[in-house]
């Protein structure tokens, strides 16, 4: 199954089948999962699999860019739809790391070892300069 061509949040009324139906337009990565959930909301997802290249991390940070932007507009508020936002961002990230063949675990692990050679960001301390020789 294929997407269109024409660009995303186009409508298009299409007959398909039975009656019809207005064709929204996205082009654009999904979760695994999301095409059954349309399924099975009773409309019709048409998808393809983006190919296992170079070009691909640059789709994932494409999604991750927007992930980013989405947290933003979340506000950043202790509630349910921030967490989800912040699952989001990992996901991709997760995704990011799956390309160069490394778990959650890997980055974890490294999160953690700079965290104790450099420091986090709990502390909020803003560099404002440094004078040197």
């Amino acid at each position: 199954m294929h997407n269109g061509s024409q660009p995303p949040g186009c409508l298009a009324l299409c007959l398909l089948g039975t009656g019809p139906y207005m064709r929204e337009h996205y082009d654009k990565l999904v979760r695994d999962r999301i095409p059954y959930i349309i399924q099975k909301n009773g409309q019709r997802p048409y998808w393809e699999q983006y190919p296992f290249d170079s070009s691909f991390c640059e789709i994932l940070l494409k999604k991750l860019q927007e992930e980013v932007d989405e947290l933003r507009k979340s506000g950043i508020q202790p509630n349910f739809e921030t967490l989800d936002e912040f699952a989001d961002v990992l996901e991709v990230l997760y995704a990011l790391a799956d390309l160069i063949d490394a778990v959650p675990q890997d980055l974890e692990h490294h999160r953690y070892r700079r965290s104790v050679e450099r420091g986090s960001f709990r502390k909020r301390i803003r560099l404002l300069y440094v004078d040197r020789p």
